[in-house]
């Protein structure tokens, strides 16, 4: 066995079978890589509209999922949702329906080890 210590997540995805995620001296994960990147892939959303977000689907966004992530650049939107529990992406889907936004389409995202790598370090290691 090897210790690789990196903030190079994309070098440690590529070379490593496990990881231990450390914050403030503190494990907050240790786990095998592929089934870190399982656990988050299944919350993980990307929603394309139509036409760009309307205001008030963006202000309702922005409070239900502080972390989702979208430009305003005035063309058909793109976000990105990482969701706590897998109800949230019908809420998700009720804020985009009832503030007039038509779906082009739905896609399940796979996190690399880098995406995942934040989620947890802002979180404190909290994964549910």
């Amino acid at each position: 066995a090897r210790v690789v210590s990196s903030h190079q997540m994309d070098m440690i995805e590529s070379i490593c079978e496990r990881v231990v995620v450390i914050q403030h001296g503190r494990i907050i994960a240790q786990e095998r890589v592929d089934r870190l990147l399982a656990l988050f892939a299944t919350r993980s959303f990307r929603f394309h509209t139509e036409q760009p977000l309307p205001p008030g689907a963006a202000e309702c966004l922005r409070q239900r999922f502080p972390t989702a992530q979208w430009q305003d650049d005035g063309t058909p939107a793109n976000v990105a949702i990482t969701f706590e529990c897998g109800e949230q992406l019908y809420e998700a889907m009720d804020i985009f329906r009832t503030n007039g936004c038509i779906l082009r389409s739905v896609e399940h995202e796979t996190p690399d080890l880098e995406a995942v790598f934040l989620r947890l370090t802002r979180s404190g290691g909290e994964t549910q």
